[in-house]
């Protein structure tokens, strides 16, 4: 990542900036300089620099202290968001019927599951909603045991990579977004298996791949996500609805 934590002030810094203030990454004999090291947002585990000597400093980015190096570094999910997939794992024990319970519930409601993501995510398309709902149904995200309606926008936030968007709004936002679930959850089960009911969500912002990489994995910025979960109880923002072309486009997808 681009930035990390200074151990101290804990302000986001740059690699350059750490050694400005923390001396460079070897001293004069060539020999490795002792650092407090650097601390990832997420996790709070170590972080330590790569590419620190580049020319101008333009590849020097910050990454997690290997395990092996240091058995009590954290699990995070910044250390695994390039291929981490939250529903790679099909629920443990389905309830068929409720999923297609929940599901029907969905759809009727899909405009203020749509309003959530539209307010949280930076210019989402319509296309990206249809497609994280067939990857739900293909999943079977629906099907999960005390999985509750309320949790499905930000599920589905979790399923999919926004790159930068093209056309005219190609200069709104340069960056790869994707949407994680903080703290030690790794799959969906665990927003209600190892939470009290609040969890933490975080957008993260990567440096778009450049070819011939195919995966950002850069990370530039991250920001915390607001959780409503109660927006079912209440009426849809004006500035929140679906355009008409929007509503056509779900209306032939899911025959709704």
């Amino acid at each position: 990542m681009k930035k990390a934590l200074d151990p101290k002030t804990f302000d986001w810094i740059t690699v350059a900036e750490y050694a400005n203030r923390y001396g460079a990454k070897l001293d004069a004999m060539g020999a490795e300089n002792k650092r407090q090291p650097t601390l990832c947002p997420v996790c709070r585990g170590a972080m330590t620099t790569v590419s620190e000597n580049s020319p101008g400093d333009r590849d020097a980015v910050f990454r997690h202290v290997e395990a092996r190096t240091n058995p009590k570094t954290p699990w995070c999910i910044l250390r695994e968001s390039t291929r981490w997939k939250y529903e790679g794992l099909t629920p443990t024990v389905p309830d068929v019927a409720r999923g297609r319970l929940i599901r029907q519930s969905f759809l009727t409601n899909w405009q203020k599951h749509w309003a959530i993501i539209k307010n949280r995510v930076t210019l989402p398309g319509i296309e990206f909603f249809i497609s994280a709902i067939r990857l739900a149904d293909k999943s079977r995200v629906w099907e999960h045991r005390d999985l509750q309606e309320c949790l499905m926008p930000y599920i589905l936030m979790s399923m999919l990579e926004f790159p930068p968007p093209v056309g005219v709004a190609a200069n709104r936002r340069t960056h790869t977004e994707r949407y994680r679930f903080g703290g030690a959850i790794r799959t969906y089960e665990d927003l209600w298996f190892k939470t009290t009911g609040e969890f933490n969500m975080i957008a993260v912002e990567y440096e778009p791949a450049i070819p011939p990489k195919r995966v950002a994995t850069v990370v530039l910025d991250i920001r915390k996500i607001d959780i409503n979960l109660d927006f079912l109880e209440h009426d849809i923002p004006a500035d929140l609805y679906a355009h008409p072309r929007q509503v056509v486009m779900m209306q032939n997808a899911f025959h709704i």
